[in-house]
């Protein structure tokens, strides 16, 4: 009987990305001649394209979005990125972040959802304002407990400086720092932020090495959420650095 090579070929390991979506009335405020919910949605589906043209052997994005105002949703269902088809989100009601991370991380713990041998799920949060103030302790569990604690965790605040606290809280530990969007360059700038650091740690020998995001312009940093470095002769941001989080394994625990 003929040797066949195909059978031993690596099985392909899914790299879960999760946006946590704002679509709170506010975002319908205008922003250079459209809405914010306008450039958020364009921003994401350029993403998706760009995670869609990625080739990587053994390593396959998984997307998962969830948007939330009065009530939290699934907008896309964690699926690989090759099936997403991208409905726009419309902006209503007020900013339930609360209902949203407990959805988020009830979906990470799912191992039928995410199994065990996913590599370390990206969780990007997007808002512009103040939440609900019951996001304290569903945000604490999520940093702190279980799987969704080793998430690699981004945030972007758009406009309204007041949602900074819980924004900075979202971020704690994770090594990187909030970015402000003040402008529809700026949302654009965000996404192809994530983008890269997703793209790169899909071609990577080590997919579950989080690849820290670039220390970002001056003018996306809040003054209380400055990290990391900024060439004040450029006026550009540095060049990408690596926060290496350990891991016993590849995957992640039996948490």
């Amino acid at each position: 009987m003929a040797f066949d090579a195909s059978k031993f070929t690596a099985e392909t390991k899914p790299l879960p990305v999760i946006l946590i979506l704002d679509t709170s009335g506010s975002m319908s405020s205008n922003m250079n001649g459209k809405t914010r919910i306008d450039h958020l949605n364009n921003a994401v589906k350029t993403m998706i394209d760009e995670f869609k043209n990625t080739v990587a052997k053994e390593v396959q994005i998984n997307f998962c979005a969830i948007s939330f105002s009065n009530s939290p949703s699934i907008h896309v269902q964690m699926q690989p990125i090759d099936q997403v088809v991208w409905n726009d989100l419309h902006a209503s009601g007020g900013t339930e972040l609360g209902i949203a991370l407990r959805m988020a991380k009830d979906m990470i713990e799912n191992k039928e959802i995410i199994p065990s041998r996913a590599y370390r799920p990206a969780v990007i949060l997007v808002s512009d304002g103040e939440p609900f103030p019951n996001w304290e302790e569903p945000l604490k569990k999520f940093i702190e407990e279980g799987r969704s604690a080793k998430c690699d965790r981004m945030a972007m605040l758009i406009g309204d400086q007041n949602g900074a606290k819980a924004m900075n809280e979202f971020l704690k530990g994770s090594g990187n720092q909030l970015f402000f969007a003040d402008d529809a360059g700026s949302i654009s700038n965000f996404f192809k932020f994530v983008t890269m650091t997703t793209k790169t740690r899909t071609l990577s020998q080590t997919p579950n090495t989080i690849v820290g995001m670039p220390a970002f312009d001056k003018k996306n940093l809040l003054q209380e959420t400055v990290v990391g470095t900024f060439n004040p002769v450029t006026q550009t941001p540095s060049a990408p650095v690596t926060v290496v989080i350990p891991s016993s394994d590849d995957g992640d625990d039996d948490e």
